[in-house]
C-alpha cells in the first residue's frame, strides 16, 4: 500500500503515526516520496504511455484527468504554476501518487501487461 508523506504525522491521541499503525496491523506499507507537484505531473506523463484503462469502469477518473488544469489568475490574466484545486484535483493527485509509487519505490516493481480490450489508453 502506498501512502503519502503526511501519513508519518504523529497522532494527537497516541504517539504513533498512521504509517506506523498500518505497519503494526501487518500491512505492507510504502511511503510515496515527497516531490514537488510539477515533478509528480511529469512522472504521470511518463507513466501514461504504459497505462491501459477500462473505458466504462474508469470513466469518471479519466474525465477528471482530462479536466485537471492549472489555476488561472484573473488579476494578472495568466495561468499560475500550480494546479486548480477543484473536483478533478483529488483524482489527479491520487493518480500522481500511484505514478510516484510505481516509478520510485524500489521494492515495488509493476508488471505491465497488454490491454484486455481494444480501447486506447485514454479509454476512447
Amino acid at each position: 500500500i502506498g501512502v503519502p508523506h503526511d501519513a508519518n504525522v504523529r497522532s494527537m491521541t497516541d504517539d504513533n503515526s498512521r504509517f506506523e499503525k498500518m505497519q503494526q496491523l501487518g500491512m505492507n506499507v510504502e511511503m510515496v516520496p515527497m516531490v514537488d507537484v510539477a515533478s509528480g505531473i511529469d512522472t504521470v506523463r511518463e507513466l501514461l504511455g504504459h497505462c491501459y484503462f477500462d473505458a466504462e469502469g474508469c470513466k469518471e477518473g479519466l474525465q477528471a484527468l482530462r479536466q485537471y488544469h492549472r489555476e488561472f489568475d484573473q488579476k494578472q490574466n495568466r495561468y499560475k504554476d500550480n494546479p486548480e484545486h477543484d473536483w478533478a484535483s483529488d483524482y489527479a493527485d491520487s493518480f500522481r501518487y500511484l505514478a510516484l509509487l510505481l516509478t520510485t519505490v524500489s521494492t515495488y516493481k509493476p508488471q505491465f501487461q497488454q490491454p484486455v480490450t481494444n480501447s486506447s489508453w485514454m479509454g476512447m
